[in-house]
């Protein structure tokens, strides 16, 4: 039966489709978050279907021998709508209702896709990863040095848990979606809702352990000698590297939400393109600074690589071959003189997919560097006990 319902929606979906991927409209018979509607609605026209057949037998049934053809039509005519007016009724209640539904569910999915792409593009902009390894390198740089030279006469541990001068602090709410909205994604997906929470789980902690950085000052690690697990050491050094940690996997999870809640090119390829260039960036990182450790960080990091490698493969593919597409599409529309809501789409579009096409270049770089990294790890030999 729900098959039948699915293909009942589709062979109508074309009549009401506008050509617009992102349109609510085309939302509505494609997306995923909505599966539930569409399945309700289909439901209802089978139903509609099947009651037509019995009222129109019914009809027939009640308006007796036709000994007049004309008169005998228009008695089942008039018995059949009297029959199928409550229903029409019900099944244009039901249309309406889902339409309802369905466009506040998409209206929250979008809100948390604009909240968070807006925050990994921030991310990327300003190239908060970037900024937080060269304050480390700078950081243990100048520690080295102060380590080699101390003039006043103050321990190892004391140069290294000394407050900074300068103190983090962050009241700013830059998650006004996710606060006032979170109610709303009970009615996605588990696996949508596990990804967004943790998104703004590992952002709230991001900030938390920049706190924790903030009164700490850089110095060496300065653990007893019988302490050889300075991975685990308490320095300033292990807690800037536990933020970019944490916000590689906010990106992390901020690329997986943006799969489950973009469901239209080019946005969706353009911004997990953005979101990479700020997570292959840490995932560098990270890969280096567990680098040769026996800490389980340093496998989990690498099953992650063919996920990557894959990712690459398809975003290449997809941009290299969509962005000339696009612009075809968008010059054949002004040259056709087709209408000014079509061409804006087009243009749109065309936009979007060159815009993602020029960050090939840096994205390239990034997963090249990156893989070179990963194969001379994979490459090295391991340490055996």
């Amino acid at each position: 039966m729900g098959r039948l319902g699915t293909k009942v929606l589709k062979s109508i979906a074309p009549l009401l489709e506008t050509g617009n991927p992102a349109a609510t409209m085309d939302r509505l018979l494609t997306s995923k978050h909505v599966g539930d509607l569409r399945l309700i609605v289909a439901m209802s026209l089978v139903l509609l279907c099947i009651s037509g057949a019995l009222c129109l037998f019914y009809a027939v049934e009640k308006a007796g021998f036709p000994n007049d053809i004309v008169i005998w039509t228009i008695k089942v005519l008039a018995n059949l709508i009297t029959l199928l007016a409550t229903m029409f009724a019900a099944v244009g209640a039901i249309c309406a209702w889902s339409y309802k539904v369905g466009s506040a569910r998409l209206g929250v999915v979008d809100l948390f896709a604009c909240e968070i792409c807006t925050l990994c593009r921030v991310t990327t902009v300003i190239d908060t990863v970037g900024r937080l390894m060269s304050r480390l390198q700078q950081g243990d740089e100048s520690a080295s040095k102060t380590e080699a030279s101390p003039r006043d006469g103050s321990t190892n541990d004391d140069r290294t848990n000394a407050p900074q001068s300068m103190q983090f602090t962050s009241v700013e709410n830059y998650f006004p979606v996710f606060e006032s909205n979170s109610r709303d994604l009970q009615s996605l997906e588990a696996r949508v809702v596990i990804n967004i929470t943790s998104f703004y789980t590992y952002m709230k902690t991001v900030r938390d352990l920049m706190r924790v950085a903030a009164v700490r000052k850089a110095g060496r690690v300065t653990v007893a000698e019988r302490q050889v697990d300075q991975l685990h050491a308490d320095t300033w050094h292990n807690a800037m590297r536990d933020v970019i940690y944490m916000l590689y996997l906010a990106l992390e999870a901020g690329r997986s939400s943006v799969g489950d809640l973009v469901e239209y090119e080019p946005e969706q390829a353009e911004r997990t393109i953005i979101v990479l260039l700020s997570e292959l960036k840490a995932y560098q990182f990270l890969v280096q600074e567990f680098r040769g450790s026996k800490d389980m960080r340093e496998s989990r990091l690498l099953l992650r690589w063919e996920t990557y490698r894959k990712d690459f493969r398809d975003l290449n593919y997809q941009v290299t071959t969509q962005a000339p597409i696009a612009r075809r599409t968008h010059d054949a529309a002004v040259a056709q003189h087709l209408p000014v809501a079509e061409i804006s789409i087009a243009k749109l579009t065309r936009d979007i997919w060159e815009g993602a096409e020029k960050l090939l270049p840096d994205f390239y770089a990034l997963f090249k560097s990156t893989e070179a990294l990963v194969q001379s790890k994979a490459d090295k030999p391991q340490l055996t006990d």
